[in-house]
């Protein structure tokens, strides 16, 4: 009996996607043969799994932007050649190939699931409004990131059975370097960090994730304990801007602007002597990679500008929740944090688990496998 054609249609592969198609491809290997396309010209390191150690065949479709929209030739003559029996496409409302693609498997019955966020960070407008109504009508079932996406798609009037949470997850295991005491030591003795707190920041320094309340919190926090070290890792657009404030305000021994790193063992090392992780809004993927190495995290409240991998956290167990903007109860929760050794010790087991029983990636396949059916 021959196997049935899955067909995965998404924008590129990060390397924490590469697993989760590899994963559902083996899964489902006696009863699918699985496809991805993608378009793979768009970052030359985005791929880190062997072709050879692949179980889906990737086929490239690049994008091309249009003003603020993209589009793709070819999507709908290579689902025809393929002949897929079930399509997964990701839902991005502004790839205008996604819609003639959509409107086609309508046509032709061929099962369709849209995949995505499904809530805007920002709030929602006509456009998006629009849009996920339209992935609703065309769409047999809608695969979202977390509840608040279903509860946004349910909201709007989209048929409820057709919701499915897929939850939110990365490979961890293959983001953590095992840190031994000895290179630990030479790391905080190499980075001055003896007896320090280190609050730690991983994440792109875009406006939408608001890096910056990060240096008002430690000017705040350095007026009572100087013993506290605040390092940002990561590149963007505000890199310079903040880099040259804390320049401006002589804070450079407590406050450490490190530019991107890509690094496996020394995000781990930073992780391994980090006491907290914050991200002051929109915290995205960063809560799964830093409560992988036992490091909870810190972020806001925001109804409109949280991300999906919100939904992982709770206050007082893995994360410390302030209210969205105030800088006061930011700094109030966090010094009590920091002088709670057991709380930390507590959250730091509660962090591990977090991962290692619920948002992991293999939670994340099994359902998306359930929805499937």
């Amino acid at each position: 009996m021959s196997k049935k054609k899955l067909v995965f249609v998404t924008n590129i592969i990060p390397h924490y996607n590469e697993f989760f198609f590899n994963s559902i491809s083996m899964k489902l290997c006696n009863e699918y043969d699985v496809y991805v396309i993608a378009d793979t010209d768009s970052d030359e390191d985005v791929f880190t799994l062997k072709k050879s150690n692949r179980k889906y065949e990737l086929i490239n479709i690049p994008f091309y932007s249009f003003y603020n929209f993209y589009y793709r030739t070819g999507l709908v003559n290579t689902i025809k050649q393929i002949k897929a029996d079930k399509v997964v496409l990701y839902a991005n409302p502004k790839d205008i190939s996604i819609w003639f693609l959509l409107f086609y498997l309508k046509l032709s019955g061929i099962w369709a699931a849209s995949y995505g966020m499904f809530h805007r960070i920002g709030g929602m407008n006509i456009f998006s409004r629009t849009a996920y109504k339209l992935f609703g009508f065309f769409s047999a079932k809608l695969f979202c990131y977390s509840r608040r996406g279903a509860l946004t798609l349910e909201s709007i009037g989209v048929d409820n059975s057709k919701i499915n949470i897929i939850g939110t997850a990365i490979d961890n295991d293959s983001e953590i370097v095992e840190i031994s005491q000895i290179e630990k030591d030479d790391f905080i003795r190499n980075n001055h960090l003896y007896k320090a707190s280190v609050i730690l920041q991983v994440v792109r320094l875009s406006s939408y994730k608001n890096p910056g309340f990060v240096i008002d919190v430690a000017q705040e926090m350095l007026k009572k304990n100087s013993n506290i070290v605040f390092v940002l890792i990561g590149g963007g657009e505000l890199f310079d801007d903040l880099n040259s404030r804390v320049k401006f305000l002589g804070l450079e021994s407590n406050i450490k602007l490190l530019g991107p790193c890509y690094d496996k063992k020394v995000l781990s090392l930073w992780f391994s002597v980090a006491k907290i992780s914050v991200v002051p809004t929109c915290i995205g993927l960063s809560a799964h990679h830093s409560l992988g190495f036992g490091v909870p995290v810190m972020t806001d409240d925001s109804i409109v500008n949280q991300a999906s991998e919100f939904d992982i956290l709770q206050h007082g167990l893995n994360a410390i929740i302030y209210r969205e903007g105030d800088l006061s109860d930011f700094v109030s929760k966090l010094e009590a944090y920091l002088d709670d050794v057991d709380h930390q010790l507590f959250m730091s087991e509660a962090s591990v688990n977090t991962i290692r029983y619920n948002a992991n990636i293999q939670s994340k396949v099994n359902n998306f496998i359930n929805a499937l059916n």
